[in-house]
């Protein structure tokens, strides 16, 4: 029954986007948390705590594994998922009783591994998205990729042929840099079955950005057009990379004035917000962004500056980056902000420019662990306080001011000044109740991420 609700929660948020419609999904929600909640008192914690004292478990284990395991998955589910609320929208949440704990989650999810009962596998499977997807998008240094070793080891073991565990195989593989292993990996993923074409849509992507992150840009541009032709989910996201990644092609070549004109290039971008899509109403923020950047090359005489190094930064790319190939992108955009001369930068690409540059000797720093590591941080800040530099200058890409602060913010916790840290921080959200900008619910949960990282710091 709470696993019907959570459902109907979920189709009632996805139907509408009216208040009355949130406010019902929310209560929906909030009855099956509290039905999970409810369940896992009586069922986990009573029987540990009897258990504790010596008295005799009254809960028969084996005989309702398959219930408890369920129990589990559910409870764990919702106390991640809660946790990762931007403070914003808890606020809200926490109107109707919903409040979650990251620890707490992870710690059932994985007692329903335990268990091995008939949930157990997707207890598995939420514990390896959690540590290869949500959390590489929030604190990707600091991802426990030994757990979904043994996951993953545990389950191919029974199943070899397990589809989405040889999936987390070849994320952990990606996350160790180990892009070779990587896109042998997904290209076995893909061979395995035919049955779950969904699957071979989420291997292409990994593909092409394990291409995109080697400059492979043809390869890159292969997969982004095959996803286009393929999959349903954002053909929009999908053509303003196979654009972007065919423009990059010129760009390496010293080229991108000429080819910039190409037709078959300027169709692409032209196209771009031809297919645009919307969720519960609302149009998705990635696909926001794509169509902006793609307006942008038109007005500004078919010119962007580096828009595949900008997507692979957007999609979060940079940190999975190898040292040599981020001071090799390093290297290009310092180029292209200092040595173009056939066509003036804008306000616009400078911040951007700068802001990337900052970002990768950010990276750099966390990539190494010798003491003389310390100058990449001074480099880093240099560069992000040089992208701030252009803040009442940039009148479309805003979002370059919100992101440079959190980098700083970033980099300031990395120094442990918890005071400037949370100065940043505070520029950061001032410029959300200035304008509108693309990806601000992005940029917000890495700010969110980090207040708690903060907090932790504090505590010590």
């Amino acid at each position: 029954y709470a696993e019907t609700l959570l459902l109907d929660s979920l189709l009632i948020f996805a139907q509408s986007d009216s208040v009355i419609s949130m406010i019902k999904g929310a209560v929906k929600g909030r009855s099956s948390f509290g039905i999970y909640k409810d369940l896992y008192n009586k069922y986990i914690i009573k029987p540990e705590k009897l258990e504790a004292s010596g008295s005799k478990r009254t809960t028969p284990i084996e005989a309702s594994k398959d219930f408890l395991s369920g129990i589990l998955l559910g409870y764990g589910c919702f106390q991640i998922a809660l946790a990762m609320v931007p403070p914003k929208l808890l606020k809200l949440l926490e109107l109707v009783g919903l409040q979650g704990d990251t620890n707490t989650g992870l710690h059932a999810l994985a007692k329903g591994v335990e268990l091995d009962g008939l949930r157990s596998p997707f207890c598995a499977h939420a514990i390896a998205t959690y540590n290869t997807a949500f959390k590489f998008n929030l604190d990707p240094y600091n991802i426990n990729l030994t757990v979904v070793d043994e996951l993953t080891d545990k389950y191919l073991a029974r199943h070899p042929e397990c589809v989405s565990f040889h999936f987390f195989r070849g994320r952990t593989a990606v996350l160790r840099r180990d892009l070779a292993n990587a896109q042998g990996i997904f290209e076995r993923c893909v061979q395995l079955q035919n049955e779950w074409i969904t699957m071979h849509h989420t291997c292409w992507f990994e593909l092409m950005w394990i291409a995109a992150m080697q400059q492979k840009w043809s390869e890159a541009a292969d997969y982004a057009e095959r996803l286009f032709g393929a999959s349903n989910w954002s053909k929009t996201s999908y053509l303003y990379l196979l654009a972007s990644f065919r423009y990059a092609q010129f760009v390496d070549n010293d080229q991108d004035r000429k080819y910039a004109n190409d037709p078959n290039i300027t169709n692409l971008y032209r196209d771009v917000k031809e297919y645009q899509i919307r969720i519960a109403g609302k149009r998705l923020q990635v696909e926001k962004y794509c169509v902006r950047k793609a307006r942008s090359y038109q007005s500004q005489n078919n010119f962007l500056f580096y828009p595949a190094i900008e997507a692979m930064f957007v999609w979060g790319m940079f940190v999975l980056l190898d040292k040599h190939m981020a001071k090799t992108l390093i290297s290009q955009c310092q180029d292209r902000l200092e040595l173009i001369t056939d066509h003036q930068l804008t306000p616009d690409d400078m911040g951007l420019g700068h802001l990337m540059v900052g970002s990768l000797w950010k990276h750099c720093y966390l990539l190494e662990v010798h003491e003389e590591r310390e100058h990449y941080l001074d480099r880093s800040e240099e560069s992000l306080q040089k992208s701030l530099s252009f803040e009442k200058q940039i009148k479309k890409d805003h979002f370059v001011i919100a992101w440079s602060n959190y980098e700083l913010a970033e980099l300031f916790w990395l120094k442990k000044d918890i005071k400037q840290s949370h100065n940043q921080l505070k520029a950061c959200r001032k410029v959300s109740s200035k304008v509108k900008y693309s990806l601000e619910s992005r940029i917000m949960f890495k700010v969110h991420n980090l207040q708690e990282r903060l907090k932790e710091l504090e505590s010590r």
